[in-house]
């Protein structure tokens, strides 16, 4: 995770707003073709909730998640999470 945080400027863009990172931390390897599709599914969520633009995908060895910018506040965005896995 810590290799990702460094090299997070690479998601850097123009746009306002804050940079957010959720992160789902893993016990075993899990293969990428298991995780893709959901997580490509909760970042459309927040997109299309207004909640987020320019997210990304993050599928490692040890940890799956996403990154995005977003005007929400740490509480509306776990809201919107907590939503989109009931």
């Amino acid at each position: 995770m810590r290799r990702f945080i460094r090299n997070r400027a690479q998601y850097e863009t123009k746009s306002s707003g804050t940079r957010f990172t959720i992160v789902i931390g893993l016990t075993q390897p899990v293969s990428p073709r298991i995780v893709q599709e959901p997580l490509d599914l909760f970042a459309d969520y927040l997109k299309d909730k207004q909640a987020a633009s320019d997210v990304h995908v993050i599928v490692e060895p040890d940890f799956v998640g996403v990154d995005g910018i977003s005007y929400a506040s740490d509480e509306a965005l776990l809201g919107y999470t907590r939503q989109f896995y009931q």
